[in-house]
């Protein structure tokens, strides 16, 4: 880790890049031989590093050791400098310069709305941006979207200061890329780079979100604040510029953090943008005088992680500078709305594509949003693209992703340079189609309250590019004779769920709840009907419709009316004698409404009105009968009439019934004994006759019987022995 201290301004920042072989770590076999790897690169950068220290005249500050990359960056003198050259532990040795960055929606020029409808906007991606630091608090870019964050900085805390929040010159995790909060000319320029890769839209005026929308991102602050006129210009100062050895650091880093094992890590990395660069000075690539970025950028891309840096903004036709001529670098240049490039872009043969860089607004510090052009717009504009492809070409390696892009692009014809491709991303992504319908036309299903599950599929054709998830929905449309929500309820929506559809037959179901009501339904039926999905490349079959036909269960309750028991007898003074009438329902629901009303007629030896008196209907007054047995009487008064008028019958007759549900049982005749106490004659010796027929069955002998006759009824004690 490199600490800010004060810098003596005689020392030369250099980069060291020592003799060893080694290989991008993920061509390595094992995590042992990683391990190793590293070991064998640390132990030769002390090893170089005690040579120097071994030498009095020989000053060294702001060392600095990659974990996974032969090189040091540190500031020496001459003599050290000139001690490293001629060291066998060297391969070479390059001045460590600091690099400037290279300073309406224009996302419909590379088409990259179409395909966000489709799904392709960025998920499951990351991004990281090597910048100024990215303000993660703005909408654009809050919310968990900057997943990580580091900064890297070179300050001497006098005419350089360090840009990371904690005033060293390395931190993680945390706030560690939050843009520097103090004057300073282009330090907003990270966080309006971000919100052109991977903002998501917030609905300002001009802004229409990245060109992933979706992607995550990783802010890694790589520029320090230089405080004087003479470092800045032409640009005022304090201003931000970035020295090759952070750069370095960081790609360092970047390739720790891809490392299975690693705390954080992150395998989904799509691209790494650097909207920075030298100045423009050769016309094709430039490995040899800037080796140092070759080696960590095989190893990203080892890893399929693109390095995607600006062409710059010298107005160069036939020049770029570094890093974006280093030949496993890609590199961009911008066009305008109409595909001329632009005039302030270097273009060259090494050149890999254009993306429009004119008038492009997107986020910056604070919640606002500016309008600017430069090849650093155009070059996010790429690496999101970059994390569009890998979302649809996920096995895809770097270079064929380049040449997918590359194939596809519109080509640019510019005053030196023909045929270079500006990328055009609903060329690149042709999803394949897809195909949703019923897995069958029509089903049945029963009226109790259970779920009937409805079966689709989704038949995806060649891949790739794989669809992306993770869900396609599918809308559902219903219609009729049964009512929704009143017969059935169900969803207004089905959705095939998946992280990502290659080709073949994904299932999904729903599920129809079929109520149970209390009304007879024939021929209930429910219709349901897809509707277009949202997706361009989805379609919909041929089995559009599926029709499920209701069976109702209901059976209407039925009554029948009886009575409950056949005869009776009652003395005539023994006033209202009650007669049970039992209302029995079966079958339902739907169950017997409103009242029962049974008329009433009278016969027998008995005259009504003065033998006894009874109403001429009776009602059952419940709102509803399911099921069951329900009693109520009949209310017969008799009438006591003076002398003797001998015993008389009273013949009840269930006559008729009002309810269409309701019908006369077979028991409809009921017979009442009317009894003349006055004409009872009765002794002893017949009571005891009696009492001993009742008695017989027990071992009991009768003593005597008293007998006690009231107007009513006849009381009598019997004593036993």
């Amino acid at each position: 880790m490199a600490q800010q201290q004060e810098q003596d301004d005689s020392l030369y920042p250099v980069i060291v890049v020592l003799n060893t072989n080694t290989r991008p770590e993920s061509q390595l076999s094992s995590s042992f031989a990683v391990q190793f790897q590293r070991a064998q690169i640390n132990t030769i950068q002390k090893a170089t590093l005690r040579t120097l220290q071994n030498t009095p005249e020989i000053q060294l500050q702001d060392v600095t050791l990659l974990r996974t990359l032969p090189y040091i960056a540190m500031r020496v003198s001459d003599e050290g400098r000139r001690a490293l050259e001629a060291n066998p532990n060297v391969a070479a040795v390059y001045e460590d310069i600091p690099m400037p960055p290279a300073t309406g929606s224009a996302l419909g020029v590379i088409d990259a709305p179409q395909l966000h409808v489709n799904g392709y906007t960025g998920s499951g991606q990351i991004v990281v941006i090597l910048d100024t630091g990215v303000d993660a608090t703005h909408p654009a870019l809050n919310n968990g979207k900057v997943t990580w964050q580091a900064c890297f900085n070179t300050a001497n805390g006098s005419t350089t200061l360090s840009a990371c929040p904690n005033g060293t010159n390395t931190q993680y995790g945390g706030n560690a890329a939050r843009p520097y909060p103090g004057a300073c000319t282009g330090c907003d320029h990270g966080t309006h780079v971000a919100g052109i890769a991977a903002g998501r839209p917030t609905g300002a005026s001009g802004y229409g979100g990245g060109v992933a929308p979706d992607a995550q991102i990783i802010a890694i602050n790589i520029f320090t604040i230089f405080t004087t006129s003479q470092d800045c210009q032409p640009l005022p100062a304090p201003c931000t510029l970035s020295y090759i050895s952070d750069q370095l650091e960081a790609f360092d880093y970047i390739a720790q953090l891809s490392t299975p094992g690693n705390t954080p890590y992150y395998p989904n990395i799509a691209s790494v943008n650097m909207s920075l660069g030298g100045s423009a000075q050769y016309t094709g690539t430039c490995d040899g005088d800037h080796g140092y970025y070759f080696a960590p950028v095989d190893t990203l891309r080892s890893r399929g992680i693109a390095v995607i840096a600006a062409s710059g903004n010298d107005g160069a036709f036939t020049m770029m500078g570094p890093p974006a001529c280093v030949s496993n670098v890609i590199s961009v240049a911008a066009t305008d709305d109409s595909d001329n490039v632009a005039g302030f872009s270097n273009v060259s043969t090494a050149l890999d594509f254009y993306a429009p860089g004119v008038s492009i607004t997107s986020a910056v510090p604070g919640g606002g949003y500016a309008n600017a052009q430069g090849t650093s717009m155009a070059t996010p504009m790429v690496a999101g693209a970059w994390a569009l492809m890998k979302q649809a070409f996920p096995a895809y390696t770097v270079t064929q992703i380049r040449d997918r892009l590359a194939n596809t692009g519109v080509l640019i014809d510019d005053v030196s340079v023909q045929d270079k491709p500006r990328i055009d991303m609903d060329a690149a992504i042709i999803a394949p189609t897809a195909t949703v319908q019923f897995s069958s036309t029509s089903s049945t299903a029963t009226e109790n309250n259970a779920n009937y599950t409805v079966n689709l599929t989704l038949s995806v054709g060649a891949t790739p590019p794989v669809i992306p998830g993770p869900s396609i929905p599918v809308t559902l449309n219903y219609s009729g004779s049964a009512t929704r929500n009143v017969d059935y309820t169900a969803p207004d929506s089905v959705s095939f769920t998946q992280s990502s559809f290659n080709s073949g037959v994904y299932n999904a179901s729903f599920d129809v709840t079929v109520l149970r009501d209390d009304v007879i339904d024939a021929g209930e039926s429910i219709t349901i009907t897809l509707l277009d999905p949202s997706r361009t490349n989805v379609n919909l079959g041929s089995t559009t419709m599926h029709t499920i036909n209701i069976t109702d269960t209901n059976v209407q309750a039925t009554g029948q009316v009886n009575m409950v028991y056949p005869n009776s007898t009652a003395g005539e003074a023994q006033g209202i004698i009650n007669i049970p009438v039992r209302l029995t329902v079966i079958d339902g629901p739907p169950n017997i409404t409103g009242t029962v009303t049974v008329n009433l007629s009278y016969s027998g030896s008995a005259s009504r009105n003065v033998d006894y008196t009874a109403p001429d209907s009776i009602t059952f007054n419940a709102s509803s009968y399911a099921a069951g047995q329900y009693d109520i009487s009949i209310p017969v008064t008799l009438i006591d009439r003076p002398g003797e008028q001998g015993s008389r019958d009273v013949i009840i007759t269930l006559d008729s019934e009002s309810h269409p549900h309701v019908n006369l049982g077979i028991d409809t005749s009921f017979t009442l004994s009317v009894v003349d106490m006055a004409a009872i004659q009765i002794d002893e010796q017949m009571l005891f006759n009696a009492m001993a027929d009742q008695i017989a069955a027990g071992d009991y002998d009768i003593q005597f019987v008293l007998v006690d006759f009231t107007p009513s009824y006849l009381a009598f004690t019997v004593r036993l022995e």
